[in-house]
Parts: structure tokens; C-alpha cells; sequence
């Protein structure tokens, strides 16, 4: 006799039902089948091959070219087990009468096969071409269907995008069946991916698990960008008085209000959350353009020549240069010199030069026009309006940089040294970088619009980011009590008993004497006894106990 316990089919919900392999499969539609009789209608089955107590069918369609089915949901393929190959076939029945209907046999029309490595443990969702009763291939005729696996142990995120990205063999029908079911699939996988929710979860919490971790990113963020040229110190204020409000409200959730209703102690982390990911965002966008437009604003415009030192217009923002002199053609960013830096884009520098600095002994650079992919390797020269007779305005780059602070700085001095060492210039100590154009603005404009778009990136990714972490940490209940080890930590110690341990001396006799008792049967006149409980001294006064 078999073993029940060796049979999947046979084990109880209890005992692992639940977490063995199934599959259940879903019959959309036929495409292309041959035409028919009129009073015909159509209806597919599936199948575990060779197991025809597995079949299912599907209901009945009148159209018999293109039937469609379409039936929510699907069906569980009884015993069927992994390495099961799926047997699917379309039948056709006559329903011209009453008569006909109870004495015609079903006709098949067409079947189609797939094996199990095709469909487990990933699923499936595909169109797959039939064949007639004989084996042979209908030309243009497929079969929709949708297969889902559960308990296997490989289907997992991957697998699954990767069976939704195999678009081999899908025609319209199949997107748009896929497109219409998209929603409820992708909630479907998500409550798969995150489990059963917390049973003691508040819906009502998820809205202040968002919302307070939200507005103090985007307040630290926003607050750093627009005060952080004037007083540094006053934003690191600001984040460490977040920080530590985020504390109190944690040692709150685990102290004095432990069995609060309220998760303050998940509050608390996503507010630690909230300053580390807002003071990383201020820093990102302070250095991405933030910097540069306030260093466009806050810096001194310097008039300036090829020959002014560097070192003099330090603490310019934008250099005029005197482009025209005595009618002739002056400072000007010479094309002629210029070098470019290859990795992986190009960087390019060229020298800012006038006649009187080009005529002498020994070249030296002062200012360097730099630019991205606007040069060969020498000469070439097109960044900027560095070809324009108008070009007269040099926008310093901060970090010597672009088109952040910093940014690919190593790149452009080593195509300025690359310059200088070909031309036998020297680039001076504390050269500038700067950007030739003809009207500041146009650099203003630029790092203006990176701003404004800063503060749309900020708002929407904080706001995904933490409605997110606040919905998962809702659903699961975290921060809830008992859902988190820290609550139990300022818990009293227990006192556990020790069988091991000795009595104490003074106690024993009065413990002993306390659990003395005596138990006395009397006859009574029914027939049956009474009894009764005694200490040893009601003994010895009433006389029970002696000899």
C-alpha cells in the first residue's frame, strides 16, 4: 500500500499543501484556426499529459476562427507535478439542435504542447502555434495562454521579468490581454513579494510614517541650498536639531510610551532616515549647480587682460576682456593652441592669450578656455563662443570644473599641461578655468534651469522614496510593539527559578510548617465520608495525630 505521506496530493493544508508546486493555467484565446460549419461552437481544454483526470475546459465560443475565452482567474491543474508537459487542445462541438447537440462527437481542431523547463518555475504568458489532429502545423494559427507557478524555488524577481520581457511569438491579443492585466498582476506580485501584512497595523499611521520624514528632507535639502552660502554653520544646526528630536522619539517609543498605539519608535528612524538621505541630497545639488549660481551672484565682475595675474581676480565670478584695442582684434581664446584630453569624452583647453603676452619669451598662461567634446587633440577649438568675434566674457568655473563643482578637473588641467607642453607655454600658479562667452547670461540661464529642476528631482524622489519605506514599514508593522527587539530592552529582567539552587536555612521551617496539612475522612450518615483539611496544630488541639 502507498505511503499517503509520500504523496503531494494527499497532504493535508497543514502539513505543506500550501507551499507545494502547483500551477495554474489560463486559456485566453485562439488566433487563425481553419474555417467551420455554421451552428459550431468552440472551446479548448488543458491537461497534464497523460493524466486525463487533470483536464479542464474551458466554456464555449461561436466564434470558431478567432474564439476568445478569456476567462478570469484560471484553473489549478490537478495532479499535476513538476516535469508535467501541458497538453492543450481546441475541440469543436455541432449545436445546430437539440438532437444534434446530444448526439454529435466533439471534433479536434487543433492542439499544442509545452514542456515544463518552458513554464516552471518562472509562469508563463505567450502564444503558441497549433497543430491540426495529425501533428502537423496550421500556418498562422496560435493559442493564448497564461501559466502561473507557485512553491517553486526559482520563482523569484528575476525569473519573472524575465518571462515578462520574452516577447518571442506574442501577437496583439497577447499584449492587450497583458496591458488590461497589468494592475491586478503587479499588486498580485507585490502582496507575493512582501508577504501577509501585520496584523495589528494601523492604516491610519501610514500617512504620518510618510508625511514627517518627507517634509524634513525636503526641508533640510531646500533649507541647505538657499542658506548654505551665507552660514554653513546654520544648516548643520538644523540637521543635528532633526537628529536629535529623531532620538527622543525613538527612546520615547521604546521608554514611556511602549505600549502606545502610536509607532513612534518607527517615526523616530525614518526621521534618521529623513536628515542622512536630506543632507546627502543638499550636498549632491549644492555641488551639481547650486554653488556655481550662487557664485555667479555673490562673486565681483573684474575687468581683466590676458596678462592680469590669475591671482588677482580671485575672487571673480566673471572676467571682461578687452577683445578689441586701438581698432584691432585683442584678448581672445586662442583656437590654434588648444589641446584635448581624451577619456572617454573629450576635454578640451586653449589658452586666452593677446599679442603682448603671444610676442614674449616665455608665454604664460593666465586663463584657460575649457569646453567637452569641442576640440580634436590639438587645435580645433570650438567651445562656447570661443569662434565668435562678439566671445569677450570669462565665467570662472568653481573647482576649476564643469559642469559641477570639481567636476572632470584633473582631465582639464592635464589638457592644459598637455597645451602648454606641445606650445611651450607655462600655465601659471592659480590659472583660472573659465567658460568664453559673449554674454554672462547665457551661463546664468543654464545653472538657473539645473535650480529650478533641483527642486522638482528633490520633490519627487523624496516623495517616492519615503512613501515608500512609510508604506512597507506600515504593512509590516514595524515599530509596532513586539515587532522589534529594542522594545524589550530596558524590559526588568525575569527571574527565572533554579532548580539547582539550595533553600534558605531561616526560610525552610517556615515554608515547610505553612505547606503541612492534614487531610481527615469522616463517615457520614449518608453512607459516604466527609472530608476535611488541618494544620498540625489543630491536630495536636483537637487530638488527631497522637499515638
Amino acid at each position: 500500500m502507498t505511503n499517503p505521506a509520500t504523496d503531494p496530493f494527499m497532504v493535508s493544508q497543514n502539513k505543506g499543501m500550501a507551499s507545494r508546486p502547483r500551477i495554474k493555467v489560463r486559456v485566453v484565446a485562439a488566433k487563425g484556426l481553419p474555417e467551420r460549419g455554421a451552428n459550431v461552437v468552440t472551446y479548448g481544454t488543458c491537461m497534464a499529459k497523460n493524466k486525463k483526470t487533470s483536464t479542464f475546459r474551458t466554456r464555449d465560443a461561436y466564434d470558431t476562427v478567432n474564439p476568445i475565452w478569456d476567462e478570469p482567474g484560471g484553473q489549478m491543474v490537478m495532479r499535476w507535478v513538476p516535469g508535467d508537459v501541458l497538453l492543450f487542445r481546441v475541440f469543436d462541438k455541432d449545436r445546430s439542435g437539440l438532437m444534434s447537440s446530444l448526439m454529435s462527437s466533439e471534433t479536434l481542431v487543433a492542439q499544442c504542447e509545452i514542456r515544463s523547463t518552458d513554464y516552471y518555475p518562472g509562469g508563463l504568458a505567450r502564444s503558441l502555434p497549433l497543430c491540426n489532429s495529425h501533428g502537423y502545423p496550421i500556418q498562422g494559427a496560435y493559442l493564448q495562454v497564461e501559466v502561473q507557478a507557485y512553491g517553486g524555488e526559482d520563482a523569484g524577481l528575476g525569473s519573472k521579468l524575465k518571462r515578462m520581457c520574452n516577447f518571442s511569438a506574442l501577437d496583439w491579443n497577447t499584449i492587450r490581454s497583458t496591458v488590461q492585466h497589468a494592475p491586478e498582476a503587479i499588486i498580485k506580485e507585490g502582496n507575493q513579494m512582501l508577504g501577509e501584512p501585520a496584523d495589528d497595523r494601523t492604516k491610519g499611521d501610514m500617512a504620518m510614517l510618510i508625511v514627517i520624514p518627507f517634509i524634513i528632507f525636503l526641508f533640510l535639502t531646500w533649507f541647505g541650498w538657499l542658506m548654505r552660502h551665507l552660514n554653513n554653520e546654520i544648516v548643520v544646526m538644523c540637521a543635528g536639531l532633526a537628529l536629535m528630536i529623531a532620538l527622543g522619539v525613538m527612546v520615547v517609543g521604546v521608554t514611556t510610551h511602549k505600549k502606545s498605539k502610536t509607532p513612534f519608535f518607527a517615526i523616530g528612524v525614518l526621521m534618521i532616515i529623513a536628515v542622512i538621505s536630506g543632507l546627502l541630497a543638499c550636498e549632491h545639488g549644492w555641488n551639481e549647480c547650486w554653488r556655481q549660481w550662487w557664485w555667479m551672484h555673490t562673486g565681483r565682475q573684474l575687468g581683466a587682460s590676458a596678462s592680469t595675474p590669475a591671482e588677482a581676480a580671485a575672487d571673480a565670478s566673471f572676467l571682461k576682456f578687452d577683445n578689441v584695442k586701438n581698432g584691432t582684434a585683442w584678448t581672445s581664446a586662442d583656437t590654434s593652441r588648444a589641446a584635448g584630453y581624451r577619456n572617454g569624452d573629450i576635454y578640451c583647453a586653449a589658452p586666452i592669450l593677446d599679442p603682448t603676452v603671444a610676442s614674449g619669451d616665455i608665454m604664460r598662461v593666465q586663463y584657460w578656455a575649457i569646453g567637452i567634446n569641442c576640440c580634436d587633440n590639438f587645435g580645433s577649438f570650438t567651445c562656447d563662443a570661443s569662434r565668435e568675434i562678439g566671445g569677450s566674457v570669462g565665467v570662472v568655473m568653481k573647482g576649476e570644473g564643469m559642469p559641477c563643482f570639481g567636476c572632470h578637473a584633473n582631465e582639464f588641467r592635464l589638457a592644459a599641461l598637455k597645451s602648454a607642453g606641445v606650445n611651450k607655454m607655462v600655465s601659471a600658479p592659480g590659472a583660472l578655468y573659465v567658460r568664453f562667452v559673449s554674454n554672462k547670461k547665457t551661463i546664468e540661464n543654464l545653472y538657473l534651469s539645473k535650480c529650478v529642476f533641483s527642486f522638482f528631482w528633490s520633490l519627487i524622489l523624496g516623495g517616492m522614496f519615503f512613501g515608500f519605506l512609510g508604506f512597507i514599514v506600515n504593512y509590516k508593522g514595524w515599530g509596532k510593539p513586539g515587532h522589534f527587539p529594542l522594545y524589550h530592552m530596558l524590559d526588568p529582567a525575569k527571574k527565572v527559578p533554579s532548580f539547582s539552587q539550595k533553600p534558605d536555612p531561616n526560610q525552610a521551617g517556615v515554608d515547610e510548617a505553612d505547606k503541612k496539612w492534614t487531610l481527615v475522612l469522616t463517615p457520614s450518615p449518608a453512607g459516604g465520608f466527609n472530608m476535611a483539611a488541618r494544620k498540625p496544630e489543630d491536630e495536636y488541639a483537637s487530638g488527631y495525630g497522637t499515638a
